[in-house]
């Protein structure tokens, strides 16, 4: 049963977020797994009481400092995945048994983690 005593959120699109056994909704005229003549009962409930309607709310974007600080955390979450790839080289580099191949892994992981903590350094300073 849809609960009358919620608010009725009314998307963009036309249709409806309403209170079902408790639960969110999405109610919509499509829905084939909706009782039977909800979309009905809502859209009759929604015009006969419009002060029960309100505007799905829109999240707004983020700040320039929340994007900083998002993009501050993926850094740091590559740049401790840089140090685990970087134990194999460095181990082979470190105990003399280090390949071509090896060095070349080391120093492009190293460039990389270089070119992200420039990035960090910048985020910092815009902060």
């Amino acid at each position: 049963m849809f609960d009358r005593t919620q608010k009725i959120y009314k998307r963009p699109d036309g249709t409806f977020v309403i209170t079902y056994n408790g639960l969110p909704f999405h109610a919509t005229p499509e829905d084939l797994r909706a009782p039977k003549g909800l979309w009905e009962q809502v859209l009759r409930y929604a015009t006969e009481n419009p002060e029960s309607v309100l505007p799905e709310s829109v999240p707004l974007p983020p700040t320039q400092e929340q994007l900083n600080a998002i993009r501050h955390a993926q850094i740091i979450s590559e740049m401790d995945a840089i140090d685990r790839r970087l134990v194999r080289p460095m181990a082979a580099i470190v105990d003399g048994t280090a390949t071509d191949e090896d060095r070349k892994i080391f120093y492009e992981l190293i460039a990389e983690k270089d070119k992200l903590r420039n990035e960090k350094i910048t985020i910092n300073m815009l902060q």
